[in-house]
């Protein structure tokens, strides 16, 4: 928000909240007679907080699955639980290409297990229907915002990617404060920790 668009935001406000006895023509004339100097004391005093509002409201345009229709979250799930199953079977490390397959995976919050049944991996297990009430996960905006403010306050020991339980989309997407050889999950899903598992395999320690 520029700090002139911050100024017309506010002048409407203060004039519906005059006190009695103050001239609303002074106050409608002031603000066009000392434009240049008003607009020119927010810049002075809130640059930095209109800079943070304008990052907040900015729209995303990087693929994300919170971004997603359910048609590709359903299909990213599955292509995910597809990589994990074989990576498990083989007992071997994600490649780049399917450490990006494995970070699509966002849960079942919201979708039909019952109609992608027919396309899971066999073998694999199969995601748990309470899972379709409380997987819907934090944003990815909001996870790095909470990997900022609480990263620095972990010990380098124990620092570890954002909740798992809540931020599942964070494979690779893991802020760089929270970026260490020693990561910990926690989920109540058996998919969600098949998953986790072959998306972290190459971290461990």
């Amino acid at each position: 928000m520029a700090a002139a668009a911050l100024l017309d935001y506010i002048v409407p406000i203060v004039r519906a909240r005059l006190p009695a006895g103050v001239d609303t023509e002074y106050l409608d004339d002031f603000p066009d007679r000392n434009r240049p100097a008003l607009v020119a004391v927010i810049e002075a005093n809130l640059a930095p907080l209109l800079r943070r509002i304008d990052a907040a409201n900015q729209v995303p345009t990087e693929d994300l699955p919170e971004l997603w229709s359910t048609a590709q979250r359903t299909a990213a799930n599955v292509a995910a639980m597809t990589v994990a199953a074989a990576l498990a079977a083989h007992g071997r490390a994600a490649t780049a290409d399917e450490r990006r397959v494995l970070a699509g995976y966002s849960g079942w919050g919201g979708l039909s297990i019952r109609s992608a049944a027919g396309r899971f991996p066999p073998g694999f297990p199969v995601p748990e229907e309470r899972g379709l009430i409380h997987e819907f996960y934090t944003p990815t905006r909001v996870a790095h915002e909470i990997a900022r403010l609480v990263g620095p306050l972990l010990p380098p020991a124990s620092r570890s990617s954002t909740p798992t339980r809540t931020c599942w989309p964070r494979c690779r997407r893991s802020p760089s404060a929270f970026v260490t050889s020693r990561r910990t999950g926690v989920g109540p899903g058996r998919t969600s920790g098949g998953r986790l598992r072959a998306c972290r395999a190459r971290r461990r320690t």
